[in-house]
């Protein structure tokens, strides 16, 4: 751009020029006392190169992203971009001067440049060497004298003044820090610097850049020889100023006013040895910009970057890519001498805020902040998101076979050796020597870091070490560390901190047999014993010593009634009473009961006090004195609760049985059953650590076999040594030989796991080769006399200069083989628990704060160990990736080395590389991240497969081997640090969720991989400080000022979630402050921050407490993976402790799912279970019994260990991951809830473990012999429970006294599942099934999932009649199931009518009415049957149930629908060969359809079935979160078939991005689809087929197939005269005869008929022959007829057939006549009590009559309205009472609308057509895109017409609706009267 016209731009150019020069003065010589300190004073060249280098990169790196919206867009090009190959370790006090832009909104001071060189010389010491940071104000007065700080004085008045503001950024507060001069006694006094002076002072070149910060820490530690800078990190996506939480700041990040230009961070860097790009300008007036390039001194860069920006508005429209700039010979501090340059403030160009982060590739990072992978994207995206796509194993396909170099020379404790063995900084790049080709790493090209070799230590200072071991010792308890920065980590010997070995001369004195425990189960161990006592065992409301009646929210009707019968227990009556209630017991142990009826919202005190009152002069006491509880179940009734809360009272409500319950004492042993006692608390208060501790998986090394092996070592290297000491044979060859050292190592390697490192493998061959040289004859003299180093610890080594003795050298080695078994036992002994622990000293080390270093991440891959020898891949591959949750910090790195796996003392795979992130300062982590490395093998295609290679080359194939990972930061908050063994997991395990695996929870920790690695000390021990305040509220915005559409997509993506990976992320989060009263908001908003670093916390934390709360069910999405913050994870908790604990229990698989994501041990999450555990017996059964599954290995589980061999599947191994935690909640839980509970706990066990053996004999068992074995296991266990009555895993209110062994069978089915019918409370029948061979998982999860549906319906007062059951697995697919009585399979309901029933109509309308005789009992199951129908097709819909087939439906003969088998679900459909079997949305058959119509005819009855469905579809949409957050949860549990696609496939299915009426009428479709379907009805008859050998008749006893009860004399009546009067012709389907018969009874003067068939006769007669078998009755010959039977013929010879058995039967004794067969044959049925037409000798099914019969029916339409989102959407639902058209043809029918007035017909909108019926079902919604208020200005015409292809359509009716007395932003739903309307207006 041209300089004319830019005149006030030119002068603000040379003002900050002026200004950035001035600035850089003072730090030049801060910079130059450092170097010299350290490095001495002739440094200076080198690592000013490196110095620049650095600078250049660190422009490049961590410079501040800024959102789209606030910046044009800018592209950047790089070439010739090397990689650093600096040691990170190398790093420098100096950092860039970041200046603040001019187009900053922030006041500019407007001082000359006089004024600042004069601020200079007044602020200028004379010594360099003195000047540094001092406290002033309070931090002085907290800062010792011996910390090297002059006492405080106040400045002077004129010092003062000129303090404020600060000369460059540092904010001077009461509490802050200045820089001001070290004022010695001995200094001169200061002079102002002359001109010369200032020239030499302008050419030299920048080292550090400071950029102005908020607030600074109260003090800082300062040490001699180090001259502490302010520091704060480096602006990372989204991250605020570094704010330490201790110091006041303004505005936290994001919630105060950011300005374009506001820079807010400064950097301490390192030296870098090769130059790397700097950041690309971005300007408001300027297109682009020159390369910027820096050289100090006349000494040019190695390699100049030049970068070449362009932008929107450049006017060349093109860019030619980037230009080499000319050399340049100026020591100018910025090159602004370029031919096509654009003039820029320097201010602007070194604004991180106005510059995009380059990368070192293709610049991804800028366009966002957002990984592309997310493993849960699918809780938002309906397409899957990108969960399909690895990253990992897409950056190994992609890897570039270029090599990197590596370092040559690393160890496993490289650290140790390397950093020792590193050159100096200024001359570590010209000494670097090229590494083997062989051991070259190779490193893709879009990795986020680089190979480097290992980084050195810094220099040793004595000084240093000694007044940190001063400080250490005299460090007061409550001594807190002060902020730190990197001058001081970068000064600290590594040895200070990790040289913690040659604290003894013999290993065997490392060992000690005492166990060290680990600290972070110490710390679980503590918070459970707190936990513990703050429940004491007299606090009633903790310890309510019974099963509570669990408790919903559900509200009925106004004015329900309900049936109560109290049953007063024996020991309430008095004496005289109980003679009396003998008489009239019905239930065992209870005496006559009281019957009445009340409120359904009554108080259980007042239920109790009627039944007193009706009972009154026959029991004593008040109302207190008595308690209820349900019969058949052990739960007692809160005094408080009402009927309607109580799941009981609504499950008898819904089954439409009477409220039975027993009225008790309120004794001890009723209400303190399984309370905890005094003695528990006492026990517990001794609790012990080895209690909660899990036990080992495998067995662990011990102290005796450790030392055994260790003592065999040292006695090896005495005899070695005193080999070598001996004389030399006059031969003049000494024999000595290490064979037996080197096999005391092995046997010591092969004891930890056959584990050798790199040192061992080191020493042991340098040992060797000290032997080997021995063999040869000494020469005398022929050694040099070289100086040798003996010692180099401290300032100074210690040297000889004689050549080494045999003796000496073989010491020497024995020595470091010490130090490498010492080495190698203490890693193990850290990595795997064993029975011993080794001696070592930990200095005491000041913590350096996580914002002090920024550093780059730094980690050394040494070795995999044991990899399996079933690996052949040609080479290996290692992908290397910091993940934070489930998100990707950095792009995958990746390594690889080849398959030669010698070179030790056991086979490895040898990596050897130190991998640095370069893009990620440490400063920039978050306390929760991870590593991850994932072991990838290649080998080539196989020959048969398709060659994909252009060149010809076979093809490679890349396959996933294992993965493992580990914590950055531990529980401590301190970072990792040295070596550690990570074991390699299957890729079976999600390896993508955290945290990291625990330590020695591998279920094959003895021959699993194990892959070791090191972290380099960084020069101390670096923690991530808590924050020590409170957050301060964020800051509130006013959302309503927001753009209205803005505020609906905001509002859409708090609701649906983000679309995509990066899509509304942003939007989101920036205006985020605008969201806090929308409490579904804050998930969104947390995944959207941009990090989670140190600097950013307090602020996201800040929005937790400003944020309106959310509902305990929305705070389940925060308990997610993907929210790994410990904070965030205990607000969750907070919230959801409001929940009751009986809703808990419905979500406590979910809780304990999350348990396992928790970082670390003692969790928030934990601490709640165990709380829960402690409050509610309910919840803690349920607790108990889900620990016990994740724990499929344990011996303390169900199932034997040997299965658990045999059958090793992906489940366990996922649930081995999260062993330890889940034993150790198990552990605990038993060791606090109570010897009652505990004993109950075992009981429960027991039985179980009983259970499966005897599963297992019957299996074993011949099938003449499997009902033998099974009753004899069974009578064990009924003696075992007579014995010790417990409870069943199904639920702590089901406890049994023993088993009805008679009763007890097996199912023909594959698994052969037993059937158990337990005694359980109050003598009552309890029916279960064991199932052991199956996983009962996905059964428990569907059961689960569709009782939340259920009570989302039951939230909206619609009860749709659901009938569910319990399922528990109780261990290894094994598990116990609760059997609904009183119902039968549909398939066993449709072979009554044959095989091909399941293609007829009637067969469920016919067993209904078998099963309710009375016309009201048959209505009410019809209504039960729509009701279930319709909430089980949404169920079985939403949630992709598969299976279904005709065996897996069941019915209840109260007519309630109900599915069973779930093993098939989430979309996961059956196959039948190559087909699917399952094709319909749901079932939906024409025989319901047939009972859902009473009739083949379409009727509104069906109307009400589709508008349930479609309602109760939209509940479910209107909770979609809650369902998909629940299943989400389980996706991570290994389960199988419940992943990320099936979440995404529910997701799918409830149709997001419908509306509500688009939504009801795609579920419409969807049923008329099902119905219309014929394979659904075909599947079942393949069904019947395959199941026709399992249809032997299992023996019903007195029942008969058409009369499902057995009646007696008792209930009917005795009988007196029965005749046959006629037969009839009937026709249903097919015609057939039935018999008239006349019954007569005592009592009854009316006669009654029944109507019999032949068959009926058939089979009384039958029944009768079997249980009577000496009767001789009258033959009814069953034989097959030749011709047709049904004819009037046959039947007129049956009738006197029939005649003569009647009269036979009642010839016979009285105990045959009148059994209970007899009244239950002669028992009315349903078509007894119909209207009967007995004189007619035909009857004719009577068909539905139209509607048009009717005459006082009116035609009538439903529709609904809505006006949202600029559309008014019109739902046309369904048409009744329309007319017959002439001719009596029922009508094709449409609809259509108008908005009138409207004389062009432009709103015109119609329907399709439905044929003939005259209740047509339309479901169509059509829509209206007009403004609203123009809406309101027209009317809702809507008509029906017929329609006929011949002849013109027939208007039937119509109506009008004035749409501006309406509010059509609500919901507007209802019928409307037909009548007639104008043709026109």
């Amino acid at each position: 751009m041209s300089n004319q016209g830019q005149t006030d731009y030119d002068k603000q150019f040379q003002d900050d020029l002026a200004k950035a020069t001035a600035l850089s003065l003072e730090q030049q010589a801060l910079d130059d006392y450092r170097r010299n300190k350290k490095y001495g004073y002739h440094s200076g060249v080198p690592s000013a190169v490196a110095a620049r280098d650095y600078y250049a990169q660190q422009r490049s790196q961590s410079v501040n992203q800024r959102r789209h919206s606030e910046v044009h867009r800018t592209t950047a090009a790089a070439s010739n971009v090397e990689r650093s190959r600096t040691p990170p370790a190398q790093v420098s006090d100096s950092d860039l001067i970041c200046f603040a832009s001019p187009t900053s909104k922030q006041p500019e001071s407007g001082t000359t440049f006089e004024r600042l060189i004069e601020d200079l010389q007044r602020m200028q010491p004379p010594n360099p060497h003195s000047q540094a940071l001092v406290p002033v104000g309070q931090a002085a007065a907290a800062v010792p004298p011996q910390y090297g700080y002059p006492q405080h004085q106040p400045l002077p008045p004129q010092h003062q003044a000129q303090a404020q503001p600060p000369p460059y950024g540092i904010v001077g507060t009461a509490g802050g820090m200045q820089l001001v001069p070290y004022q010695n006694t001995s200094q001169a006094q200061q002079r102002p610097l002359s001109n010369e002076e200032l020239q030499r002072l302008y050419s030299m070149p920048n080292q550090v850049a400071v950029q102005p910060v908020q607030a600074v820490p109260t003090a800082y530690l300062y040490y001699p020889g180090a001259v502490v800078a302010p520091y704060t990190a480096p602006i990372v996506p989204g991250s605020a100023a570094f704010m330490p939480p201790q110091y006041p700041q303004t505005h936290g990040f994001g919630f105060g006013p950011v300005y374009p230009g506001a820079s807010t961070h400064m950097d301490l860097g390192r030296p870098q040895s090769t130059p790397v790009p700097g950041p690309a300008s971005i300007s408001s007036h300027h297109p682009s910009r020159s390369p910027v390039t820096v050289e100090a001194n006349g000494v040019k860069p190695r390699r100049q970057v030049p970068l070449g920006a362009s932008s929107s508005n450049n006017l060349s429209g093109s860019s030619n890519g980037p230009q080499q700039p000319p050399k340049r010979t100026g020591n100018d501090l910025i090159d602004l001498n370029q031919e096509d340059y654009s003039r820029v403030s320097v201010l602007e160009a070194f604004d991180p805020l106005l510059n995009e982060n380059t990368g070192n590739d293709s610049a991804s990072d800028s366009t966002s902040y957002y990984a592309e992978y997310d493993p849960f994207d699918f809780l938002y995206s309906g397409d899957g998101g990108t969960q399909y796509s690895d990253p990992m194993y897409e950056a190994v396909n992609r890897w570039d076979k270029s090599a990197a170099t590596a370092s040559p020379n690393v160890s496993l404790i490289g650290w140790r050796q390397d950093y020792l063995q590193q050159p100096s900084p200024s001359t570590s790049s010209a000494c670097q020597v090229e590494p083997p080709v062989e051991e070259r790493m190779r490193l893709s090209e879009n990795g986020s870091g680089s190979v480097s070799p290992p980084p050195p230590l810094p220099p040793r200072n004595q000084q240093l070490y000694e007044s940190v071991q001063v400080q250490a010792a005299t460090k007061p308890p409550h001594y807190q560390p002060t902020t730190l920065t990197d001058s001081y980590t970068s000064s600290i010997p590594a040895r200070v901190v990790l040289d913690r070995r040659k604290t003894c001369t013999r290993l065997y004195e490392l060992i000690s047999d005492q166990r060290t425990d680990d600290p972070e189960l110490l710390e679980f161990y503590h918070m459970v014993k707190q936990l513990r006592s703050r429940y004491p065992h007299y606090d009633a409301p903790t310890n309510v010593g019974h099963v509570v009646a669990a408790e919903f929210n559900y509200h009925y009707m106004m004015d329900t009634s309900i049936k109560v019968i109290v049953h007063p227990a024996l020991n309430t009556l008095q004496q005289h009473a109980l003679s009396n209630s003998a008489l009239g017991e019905q239930i065992k142990g209870y005496g006559t009961p009281v019957t009445f009826t009340c409120d359904i919202d009554s108080v259980v005190a007042q239920v109790v006090a009627q039944a007193l009152a009706s009972l009154e002069g026959q029991v004593k006491g008040s109302v207190t004195d008595y308690v209820v509880k349900p019969i058949g179940l052990l739960e007692w009734l809160a005094p408080t609760s009402r009927l309607s809360q109580l799941e009981s009272v609504h499950n008898s409500f819904q089954l439409e049985k009477d409220v039975h319950l027993g009225l008790c004492l309120s004794t001890a042993s009723n209400m303190q059953a399984i309370a905890r006692s005094e003695r528990d608390d006492v026990n517990d208060t001794d609790l012990q650590p080895e209690q909660l501790f899990p036990n080992e998986v495998v067995p662990i090394v011990t102290y005796d076999n450790m030392m055994i092996l260790i003592e065999t070592l040292e006695m090896e290297i005495d005899k070695l040594e005193s080999a070598a000491d001996s004389p030399a044979p006059a031969s003049g060859r000494s024999v000595v030989s290490c064979s037996g050292v080197v096999q005391a190592v092995k046997a010591i390697c092969a004891l930890l796991g056959s584990i050798d490192t790199l040192e061992i493998a080191r020493c042991v061959a340098d040992l060797k080769r000290v032997c080997e040289e021995a063999q040869t004859k000494y020469a005398a003299g022929s050694g040099a006399s070289n100086p040798e180093i003996v010692s180099d610890y401290g300032d100074y080594a210690q040297v000889t200069m004689r050549p080494r003795s045999l003796l000496e050298q073989i010491k020497v080695k024995c020595n470091s083989l010490r130090d490498a078994v010492q080495e190698l036992v203490e890693l193990y002994a850290n990595v795997f628990r064993v029975a011993f622990s080794v001696k070592s000293l930990d200095y005491a080390t000041t913590p350096i704060p996580i914002s002090c270093v920024s550093k780059p991440i730094v980690v050394s891959i040494n070795c995999l160990h044991r990899p399996p020898p079933n690996w052949k891949y040609e080479d290996y591959s290692l992908c290397v990736q910091l993940v934070y949750g489930t998100r990707l910090l950095s792009k995958p790195n990746v390594l690889s080395c080849s398959n030669d796996t010698s070179g030790g003392l056991f086979p490895r795979l040898n990596f050897s590389a130190w991998l640095t992130f370069e893009q990620h300062p440490i400063c920039t982590l978050p306390r929760e991240a991870r590593l991850t490395f994932v072991l990838y093998g290649k080998q080539a295609a196989n020959e048969n497969e398709p060659n994909s290679e252009p060149n010809g080359e076979r093809r490679q194939v890349t396959t996933e081997l294992g993965w493992c990972s580990i914590q950055l930061f531990d529980f401590k908050r301190a970072m990792i640090c040295g070596p550690y063994l990570l074991s390699v997991w299957p890729p079976t395990t999600d390896k993508m969720l955290g945290p990291a695996p625990a330590r020695g929870c591998h279920p094959h920790p003895d021959f699993c991989p194990v892959l070791s690695i090191e972290v380099p000390p960084y020069g101390g021990r670096i923690e991530f400080p808590e924050h020590q305040e409170v957050p301060k509220p964020a800051p509130h915005y006013d959302f309503a000022s927001l753009d209205a559409n803005l505020q609906e997509e905001l509002l859409d993506t708090a609701e649906l979630g983000y679309t995509g990976a990066t899509d509304r992320r942003e939007v989101f989060w920036e205006k985020r402050l605008y969201l806090q009263n929308y409490p579904n908001a804050l998930p969104k908003v947390l995944h959207a921050a941009h990090s989670w670093d140190y600097a950013n916390l307090i602020d996201l934390h800040a929005l937790l407490h400003s944020w309106s709360p959310l509902s305990p069910l929305q705070a389940l999405e925060l308990l997610l993976p993907r929210y790994p913050d410990a904070k965030v994870r205990e607000k969750a908790v907070e919230w959801i402790s409001k929940m009751p604990n009986d809703q808990l229990v419905d979500f406590l698989p979910q809780l304990v799912q999350s348990l396992k994501h928790d970082t670390y041990e003692g969790s928030a999450m934990a601490r709640f279970l165990l709380a829960k555990c402690l409050e509610s017996p309910r919840f803690a059964h349920h607790m108990y019994w889900l620990l016990v599954h994740s724990l499929p290995d344990d011996p303390h589980n169900s199932i034997g260990a040997a299965m658990v061999d045999q059958e090793y599947d992906e489940c366990q191994i996922t649930q081995a991951r999260y062993y330890r935690r889940s034993k150790m909640m198990l552990r605990a839980l038993m060791a606090i809830c109570g010897e009652k509970m505990l004993q109950r706990f075992m009981y429960q066990h027991r039985m179980c473990q009983k259970l499966t053996t005897i599963a297992e004999s019957v299996k074993e068992s011949k099938e003449s012999m499997r009902q033998k074995s099974l009753a004899a296991g069974m009578d064990e266990v009924h003696q075992d429970l007579l014995e010790k009555p417990t409870c069943l895993p199904l639920g702590p209110e089901l406890e049994v006294t023993g088993v009805s062994v008679r009763n007890c069978s097996y199912f023909n089915s594959n698994t052969l599942p037993l059937k158990i019918t337990f005694v359980g409370p109050d003598a009552e029948s309890l029916p279960a099934i064991f199932k052991c061979g199956d996983d009962l998982q996905q059964d428990q999860l569907t059961i689960q999932l569709i009782r939340i549906m259920n009570k989302m319906w039951l939230a909206e007062r619609l009860d749709l009649k659901m009938v569910t059951f319990n399922c528990v697995p109780t261990g290894y697919k094994s598990g116990m199931i609760e059997l609904v009585s009183e119902a039968e399979t549909l398939r066993k309901i449709q072979v009554e009518c044959g095989l091909t029933g399941s293609f007829k109509d009637r067969p469920i309308a016919e067993w209904l009415g078998k099963q309710n005789p009375s016309p009201l009992e048959y209505q009410s199951a019809v209504r039960n049957f729509t009701l279930s129908c319709a909430g089980y097709s949404v169920a079985t819909y939403v949630l992709g149930i598969c299976d279904r087939h005709n065996d897996n439906i069941m019915l209840k003969t109260s007519g309630h629908l109900f599915h069973i088998d779930f093993g098939k679900f989430l979309g996961d459909a059956q196959m039948f060969g190559n087909f699917k079997r399952d094709r319909t949305p749901f079932v939906l058959t024409s025989d319901m359809a047939y009972v859902i119509n009473g009739g083949d005819k379409p009727s509104t009855d069906f109307h009400y079935f589709v508008d349930l469905c479609c309602r109760a579809f939209n509940i479910v949409r209107k909770n979609a979160d809650l369902l998909l957050h629940t299943l989400a949860h389980m996706a991570t549990a290994g389960m199988p078939g419940v992943n990320s696609n099936a979440v995404t496939y529910v997701r799918r299915a409830l149709l997001p991005t419908q509306s509500n009426p688009e939504a009801a009428a795609t579920f419409a479709k969807m049923i008329q689809s099902s119905l219309k379907s014929w394979f659904t009805q075909f599947n079942f008859f393949l069904h019947n087929l395959a199941q026709m050998r399992f249809t032997a008749d299992e023996g019903t006893g007195e029942l008969l197939s058409f009369v499902p009860r057995k009646y007696t004399m008792q209930q009917d009546g005795r009988l007196k005269i029965v005749k046959v009067v006629r037969f009839q012709k009937h026709y249903s389907m097919e015609k057939f005869y039935m018999y008239i018969l006349q019954v007569t009874r005592h009592g009854q003067p009316d006669p009654t008929h029944l109507f019999r068939s032949y068959r009926e006769f058939t089979e009384f007669h039958q029944k009768l022959c079997m249980h009577f078998p000496l009767v001789k009755l009258h033959s009814l010959p069953a034989g097959v007829h030749v011709g047709r039977s049904n004819i009037k013929s046959v039947a007129e010879k049956r009738l006197p057939l029939i005649q003569n058995f009647l009269k036979s039967l009642f010839d016979a004794s009285e105990e045959i006549a009148h059994s209970d067969l007899v009244y239950t044959f002669f028992h009315p049925l349903l078509r007894d009590q119909q209207e009967a037409k007995l004189e007619m000798p035909k009857m004719k099914e009577d068909k539905r009559k139209p509607s048009r019969d009717n005459p006082n029916e009116i035609g009538q339409i439903r529709l609904s309205l809505q006006y949202s989102r600029g559309v008014l959407t019109v739902m046309i639902h369904h048409a009744k009472g329309l007319p017959m058209l002439q001719g009596g043809q029922e009508p094709n029918t449409y609809v259509k609308c108008y908005l009138k007035p409207d004389p062009k017909k432009e709103t015109k909108r119609k329907t399709k057509v439905v044929r003939k019926t005259c209740v047509p079902s339309f479901m169509e919604t059509l829509e209206y895109r007009m403004p609203l208020n123009i809406i309101q200005e027209r009317r809702l015409q809507v008509t029906i017409w017929t329609h006929d292809t011949l002849q013109e359509n027939e208007l039937l009716g119509g109506f009008e609706l004035d749409l501006s007395k309406h509010d059509l932003r609500q919901e507007l739903c209802d019928w409307h009267r037909l009548g007639s309307v104008p043709r026109n207006g």
